[in-house]
């Protein structure tokens, strides 16, 4: 036979199985890949796996054809339910559920980059990869073994996924569709898949002394074997076969609509044929509604196997369920039971038993229906099987469900949800009682440190992690890909493919902005609207363009500025009086607060717009070293306080949207006793951060913010652009945003790009903003 072997980046089939010497070979090039994997960001991971489910979510990419046609006869699946499982798990790949699995289970994703820190811990963590980890693959659900891969690519691991004789092939084609997408093997080149029996101890015995973790999908026995002997230091991840049950209130039954109830059971009892440790094995039902939903049920299961048909069982599977099916005759004979079954054979079996006794499913669509008088009956069965239950499905009322899940949590049960998802995981769950991701990284802390080391990465990184023109790249393509407005603005542009064709791609205006996004349009956003912020930009009588970001948009927003204020001189000593404007939908306020939380001050957040003698009452009560706000709000509060004669000192100003003069931060710093006074940086609602100033930038100079925008000066009659030192148009292109993506946006300020540098250590480019240009929109500042 063939043995077929993915191995970084390269197919290769085998007459003979993997020897031990050839895995030494393997393990040695994977500890070569282990550093360059965990180089690469976990933006631009996540940005590649975001490609990789809209090419399998499309239902004519040519792999996912292969699968639909090939898996039915390796697994058992029919091809409808092998389609449904290829949407679930590629679902779970786009970018916005990736980015909830890497805040459930990681909470701050950049922790996976660099070390972060905490100002509650006055110290640092980092999320480290175990190294190099083996994936044992899962036999009874297909994709399991991928969505266990990509968990492991999420930890920046390098991952060995073990296949053994007679798999199914979706694995490879999983690793053909990341070639297609990934094409400079940032992942395609740091994994493997392996191809060798179960039974040859000696491999077995190397992957146990090379892997720093193990991760196990299996029976008992099978996880046995990885625990016998294995070295001290490596770490075994297992996840063994448990049992789920769905309860069902006399209330939960009257709440729900019945047909609905019917086909939520039915659908988690069909999905997977029960192979999933989350299938309901057992329906308990009240008993007041338990022969209404025995009356209902077996129709309904008939019609989701018409939806999803099951393919033939073997011949021990057969087995198995006629002999559930006999002894529930014999029962049925005593009148302690009643059998319901598929008029075709074997499709679905349902068995109603009066005894509350939890019962073992033979599977393959064979639930046991239980008729209980007191939740004490359920909660009387689960303690019995404590160690080996998995999720509990709901259909109660609201004060029910309550009750009852503390009383599951307590006995056991890892997993809570409603009827209709038991067969579905949620992104970002916990799996057994823990977080899949938290299990494959090593926490490593800073404890304390003199002074913070950090300050700068984020703004301006030493060493830029990924070029310019590939986040050019990748942002042009997922803006065309997923904004109905970018796939018309762009599509005369053609394939954008060098710094040539971006430049002369259209650029985007306010108007622009206006018409495409809510309420007026929405074919500007890449997404239906949900865990976002809305925020208004435009002064005076202009139309307001409304801004778009996502909550892990803004929170990335919140980290820039808060390594903007700390350049500034802020530190987590510092008191604050926040005196940006707050209220309607201006962005300043709330994300200043969200920075500030970051460096760990005391945040008075005031608000500019209070009322002038509760905002001095403030500075009085609690004496604030430092103000943020706009130079016209500190200016004012300035003369009041020169006015009242008031002792009120603040060591530290920042400001963004306006200018001082020179004569206003002299006078600045004779009534309030400043010593800094510094920009928090160039902005725009649209555009997001763009520029700050290091110690050194005279005002209106600030250094580009080199890893989130694209910077462009254009001449103002052609539009084309400028060299150094030459005056136009500011034009941004923003890296990051994805909900609302903003490319070549004019911003109608006046500006240079300066060429000298500022004698710091910083080396992005500088420039200058000089003005507002004529003739053009109004530009909203983000402040």
């Amino acid at each position: 036979m063939l043995y077929n072997h993915y191995i970084f980046g390269d197919f290769i089939k085998d007459s003979e199985p993997l020897s031990p010497d050839e895995l030494d070979d393997i393990f040695v090039r994977a500890d070569r890949h282990l550093g360059k994997i965990q180089e690469v960001p976990i933006d631009k991971i996540v940005e590649i796996l975001d490609l990789l489910s809209e090419k399998w979510l499309d239902p004519d990419y040519y792999l996912r054809k292969i699968a639909i046609d090939k898996m039915p006869a390796i697994i058992g699946y029919s091809p409808q339910m092998v389609e449904a499982a290829i949407n679930l798990l590629f679902e779970n790949l786009k970018r916005e559920n990736l980015y909830r699995i890497l805040r459930g289970h990681i909470s701050n994703p950049s922790m996976l980059d660099k070390f972060e820190y905490n100002p509650s811990y006055e110290g640092y963590f980092k999320a480290q990869p175990l190294g190099v980890v083996l994936h044992i693959s899962p036999g009874n659900i297909f994709a399991d073994s991928v969505n266990s891969l990509v968990y492991g690519f999420l930890t920046k691991n390098i991952n060995l996924l073990r296949i053994s004789a007679g798999e199914h092939i979706f694995p490879f084609l999983f690793a053909r569709s990341l070639q297609d997408v990934d094409e400079k093997g940032y992942i395609a080149g740091s994994f493997s898949i392996l191809h060798f029996s179960e039974d040859d101890a000696a491999v077995e015995a190397v992957m146990k002394k090379r892997c720093d973790g193990i991760v196990v999908y299996g029976r008992e026995e099978e996880v046995r074997s990885y625990r016998n002997d294995l070295p001290h230091g490596t770490r075994l991840i297992t996840y063994e076969p448990k049992f789920s049950f769905a309860i069902i209130t006399a209330a939960g039954f009257e709440t729900e609509e019945t047909s609905g109830l019917f086909e939520k059971c039915a659908m988690d009892v069909v999905m997977w044929e029960q192979r999933e440790s989350s299938s309901p094995q057992v329906i308990y039902v009240e008993e007041s509604a338990a022969r209404k939903f025995l009356d209902g049920f077996p129709r309904y299961l008939e019609l989701a196997d018409r939806e999803f048909p099951q393919m033939n069982l073997n011949f021990d599977e057969k087995v198995e369920v006629l002999k559930a099916r006999e002894i529930a005759r014999m029962e049925e004979a005593e009148g302690s039971a009643m059998l319901f079954h598929s008029p075709r054979s074997m499709r679905w079996t349902v068995i109603y038993e009066e005894s509350p006794e939890f019962k073992i499913s033979p599977l393959n669509r064979t639930v046991y229906i239980k008729p209980f008088k007191s939740w004490a009956d359920v909660l009387g069965q689960a303690v019995k099987i404590k160690n080996y239950l998995h999720t509990a499905g709901i259909a109660a009322s609201e004060s029910q469900v309550k009750m009852l899940s503390k009383a599951l949590a307590r006995l056991g049960v890892s997993r809570i949800t409603d009827i209709g998802t038991m067969h579905r995981y949620k992104p970002g769950s916990p799996q057994d009682f823990d977080f899949p991701l938290r299990k494959l990284v090593k926490w490593v802390n800073i404890e304390w440190t003199e002074k913070r080391f950090d300050l700068g990465d984020v703004i301006a990184p030493s060493k830029p992690s990924i070029s310019r023109w590939e986040r050019l790249h990748n942002t042009v393509k997922y803006a065309q890909t997923h904004s109905e407005f970018y796939g018309n603005h762009l599509r005369d542009a053609g394939p954008v493919q060098s710094y040539d064709d971006f430049i002369n791609i259209p650029m985007l205006a306010r108007e622009d902005i206006y018409q495409n996004t809510p309420p007026v349009g929405k074919n500007l956003l890449t997404a239906p609207l949900g865990n976002a912020y809305v925020f208004a930009g435009g002064g005076g009588d202009e139309k307001p363009a409304f801004n778009y970001y996502s909550y892990s948009e803004l929170e990335q927003v919140s980290s820039i500025l808060a390594d903007i204020y700390q350049v500034a001189g802020l530190t987590s000593k510092d008191t604050v009086a926040n005196l940006f404007m707050a209220g309607s939908l201006w962005t300043s306020f709330i994300v200043v607060n969200h920075s500030l939380e970051k460096i760990g001050c005391t945040t008075l957040p005031i608000a500019g717009n209070t009322d002038m003698e509760l905002m001095i009452h403030y500075m009085e009560l609690f004496r604030p070293n430092v103000i943020a706000g706009i130079p016209s709000m500190i200016m004012k509060l300035a003369v009041e306080i020169e006015h009242r004669k008031l002792s009120l000192n603040f060591e530290k100003i920042l400001y963004s949207g306006e200018q001082f003069d020179p004569g206003e931060i002299s006078y600045l710093k004779k009534i309030l006793g400043t010593e800094i006074i510094r920009s928090t940086g160039y902005a725009s609602a649209n555009a997001g951060p763009v520029g700050y100033q290091c110690t050194n930038c005279r005002d209106g100079v600030y250094h580009l913010l080199y890893e989130y925008a694209f910077f462009e000066i254009i001449d103002l009659q052609t539009g084309k652009p400028v060299g150094k030192n030459t005056i136009g148009e500011i034009v941004v292109t923003n890296f990051h945003r994805r909900l609302m993506p903003i490319i070549r946006y004019r911003t109608g300020d006046l500006g240079r790009m300066l060429p000298y540098s500022c004698g710091c250590t910083h080396s992005t480019m500088l420039f200058e903003v000089l003005g507002r240009c004529e003739d053009v929109n109004s530009f909203s500042k983000f402040y």
